[in-house]
């Protein structure tokens, strides 16, 4: 699976990419990530972190919501879906996708920032930009 920027429309697109069991491509049309997610998000923290999984490369942008973003179970086994594959007579699922976390890490030395409505902040309090309509703020951690 593939995440890109947009440059053209400023928005984040998807663009998927999957191998079948005979390494053909497929591709599906790119669209805008913030229309999977509900219109109001409320607030949310955003840091540079790590995989989840081995080397735990320090390669993602993490964005932690402060409340959860539910999907239901049919979301969820159609997520999972797209990553299983039929063998002739069984049915592999990629299992790496569940249960993907690890142990709470150190900040070490990281920054944190914490969401906002642009219009709360004065120009001088803000000088990170975050998504449409908001700026994000440094949050001081111990």
């Amino acid at each position: 699976m593939h995440c890109g920027y947009s440059g053209i429309d400023q928005s984040l697109s998807l663009r998927l990419s999957f191998f079948t069991p005979t390494e053909k491509e497929t591709f599906l049309e790119p669209f805008v990530l913030k229309n999977l997610l509900p219109s109001t998000l409320g607030s949310y923290y955003r840091y540079t972190g790590s995989l989840t999984t081995p080397p735990c490369s320090k390669v993602v942008e993490w964005i932690v919501f402060s409340r959860p973003i539910y999907v239901s179970y049919k979301q969820l086994e159609a997520f999972y879906s797209i990553f299983t594959t039929e063998q002739q007579d069984h049915v592999k699922s990629v299992e790496y996708l569940r249960s993907n976390f690890r142990p709470i890490q150190s900040l070490d030395h990281r920054l944190v920032y914490k969401s906002a409505v642009r219009d709360a902040w004065l120009p001088e309090l803000s000088d990170h930009s975050g998504p449409l309509g908001t700026e994000a703020s440094k949050v001081h951690m111990s």
